[in-house]
């Protein structure tokens, strides 16, 4: 053994055993790499040179390869198929480096693996089939055969799941279907959580219900007699039956023969592409790329969720972490799962309420890690927004009685913090202590709708009531989904699309109803979480950070003295020179200028881990640093 062998073996168990790489992932790095030893005669790990790394990435371009159809070497000069694909180059390139960086952790001074650059390979787009004919593909196989059932329950499953096709080979038949998830062991030995569609849950119970073998596997295979030599079938005369190996999968002899295997799901779904009239080859791979329908997206200037993207647009943003780069993407295809078990994350002012296998980013001492919602502890950083870009239009919507503007999102603020709309009524009716405030909007609804808005002392309270009778205003506000129900509050959507001047108003309109006045901070209360998560949204517009607080407390009924417990969220801007610009830009009638405080003016930073790495007794000097 030479010494170059002698140092791959450790690095080979060093993969399998501290990296927790599979045995198949060993296999492919002890296969790239004895193939580089051969070829430039690595006999020492020093022998490892750009020259010699060089030489073989030519050796790699030009290398003759197999053609699967003829089973015959094709040598070329000139030839399309010449050498290994770009893509496949980079396997072995990628397994020099680092062969080469577990070298480098070993103190041994050998070539730099920053060196070495891996092939440019040309971005690859994923084609899926329109949805008419995906459903066409569900529903192709025959299912008053069990093998017809057993093959409807693959294709339900691979477009429900988004399982790998080794995945699915490997799924037990004594699962929970009644929950419609399981736990699988993907690559890196890691378990993530796989939900079920209701269409996939009763094809497999379908299938299972006529299944009457013992086999432990939930896809099994079956032979067939009389197996054809050829696949070729002009549609002359009927192509008998191969079992799961044939072109034709009518039904001979249902023999069990143990658990499918990869190649026979990806002939079954070739199969059934074609008799679906499906032109373009279909791969079960294809089927996992999807997009639930209720993630939101990021697309230029707005955020919509997949469900509206793909029936509007197909075009997304997406973020590479590597390169710290935006990316024009295309959504190709939608599915649906459905789940009840959902983690709610709180994190500096901020909540998302996400399955356990979202994946968030933080950062630690090595730089930005992706990382489950499952795997997350206290004390953990994530990745957020800092700012949302949105451009609206002042001239958003029209309306028969006028179109929406400046004063009136003003007006809809207030409303939505202290007013209710009602239908029964055929009014908007606004409930204030301060009448000064109650005086400003009704000057408003005068100079807007030229209405003569009352304003009445409430009965057995210290409040007075604005008064605004208009049943097509009613129903205008119905209709943009305005709702003034306690906890159900939510902001008009259409506040996503306004100008960043009438976003401004709609918030100064929301602090003079529910806005703080004195010492306590720039503060905004409300029973509805939903309201103030989506205010905070507004807020991110227009580059404010604000953090979102709930508070659990007694409260006692004015009238009746009836104690009953309440839950109380309201949203605080803390970040001093988020509440500067706040006071400069948010015209509020409220006085906020004892608000703004001196103790927090900086970036929001998760430097922590970085100087744990540092220091080691940074706990200790925390409060001094």
């Amino acid at each position: 053994m030479t010494e170059a062998q002698k140092y791959l073996t450790e690095y080979l168990n060093y993969l399998e055993i501290e990296k927790n790489r599979s045995i198949k992932t060993r296999e492919n790095y002890e296969r790239y790499l004895k193939v580089f030893f051969d070829e430039e005669k690595i006999n020492k790990v020093y022998d490892i040179t750009e020259e010699s790394v060089r030489n073989f990435r030519l050796f790699l371009a030009r290398r003759p390869v197999r053609s699967r159809a003829s089973k015959t070497t094709v040598d070329a000069k000139g030839d399309a198929s010449n050498g290994l694909k770009k893509n496949t180059q980079s396997y072995y390139i990628i397994a020099i480096r680092n062969f080469l960086k577990f070298l480098a952790k070993r103190d041994l001074k050998v070539l730099s693996p920053d060196k070495i650059e891996l092939p440019r390979t040309p971005s690859r787009q994923i084609e899926i089939p329109e949805s008419a004919d995906i459903e066409r593909l569900l529903n192709a196989p025959d299912t008053k055969t069990l093998r017809g059932l057993r093959d409807k329950a693959i294709l339900e499953t691979f477009f429900s799941t988004g399982l790998r096709i080794s995945e699915l080979c490997a799924m037990s038949r004594y699962i929970n279907l009644e929950r419609g998830e399981i736990s699988v062991r993907g690559k890196g030995e890691k378990i993530r959580v796989v939900f079920f569609a209701p269409s996939a849950l009763t094809a497999i119970k379908n299938y299972l219900a006529k299944r009457t073998d013992a086999d432990e596997a939930l896809f099994i295979s079956f032979a067939a007699g009389n197996p054809v030599k050829s696949l070729r079938d002009h549609g002359t005369s009927p192509v008998k039956s191969r079992g799961d190996n044939g072109a034709s999968l009518r039904k001979l002899n249902e023999k069990v023969t143990g658990r499918i295997n990869p190649r026979t799901v990806q002939r079954m779904v070739d199969h059934y592409a074609r008799k679906a009239g499906i032109q373009d080859h279909v791969t079960p791979h294809m089927l996992r790329h999807c997009l639930h329908p209720e993630t939101l997206i990021f697309l230029p200037h707005r955020i919509i969720s997949a469900e509206n993207l793909y029936k509007t647009s197909s075009q997304i943003m997406s973020f590479n972490f590597s390169t710290l780069k935006l990316l024009n993407n295309k959504m190709v295809g939608k599915e649906m799962h459905v789940t009840d078990n959902l983690l709610s994350i709180w994190a500096d002012g901020y909540e998302i309420s996400c399955t356990p296998n979202h994946r968030l980013f933080t950062l630690t001492e090595t730089g930005i890690n992706e990382i489950f919602a499952r795997d997350l502890k206290v004390g953990d950083f994530i990745a957020g927004i800092k700012k949302i870009r949105v451009d609206g239009h002042t001239k958003l919507e029209r309306h028969k009685f006028r179109k929406l503007n400046k004063n009136i999102w003003r007006f809809l603020g207030y409303v939505i913090g202290d007013g209710t709309v009602s239908k029964r009524r055929r009014g908007v009716f606004v409930v204030d202590k301060n009448i000064e405030n109650l005086k400003f909007y009704q000057k408003i609804l005068k100079q807007e709708f030229n209405y003569d808005a009352k304003i009445v002392k409430g009965r057995n309270s210290n409040s007075f009531i604005l008064n605004f009778y208009s049943n097509e205003f009613v129903d205008f506000l119905i209709g943009i989904g305005f709702t003034t129900i306690k906890n159900q509050k939510r902001v008009p959507p259409l506040i996503f699309k306004a100008s960043k001047e009438e976003l401004k108003e709609f918030i100064a309109g929301l602090y003079d109803a529910e806005g703080n006045n004195g010492k306590g901070g720039i503060r905004i209360f409300s029973s509805s979480k939903f309201l103030l998560k989506e205010v905070q949204m507004l807020f991110l517009t227009l580059g404010i950070d604000t953090h979102l607080y709930r508070r659990d407390r007694n409260v006692t009924l004015p009238i009746s003295k009836k104690v009953i417990w309440n839950t109380i969220y309201h949203l605080q801007i803390i970040h001093r020179p988020d509440q500067i610009f706040f006071k400069h830009n948010i015209k509020t009638l409220k006085d906020i200028s004892t608000s703004i405080h001196l103790e927090y003016d900086g970036e929001k930073l998760p430097i922590r881990p970085i100087l744990k790495k540092i220091y080691s007794d940074i706990n200790k000097k925390w409060k001094v640093l």
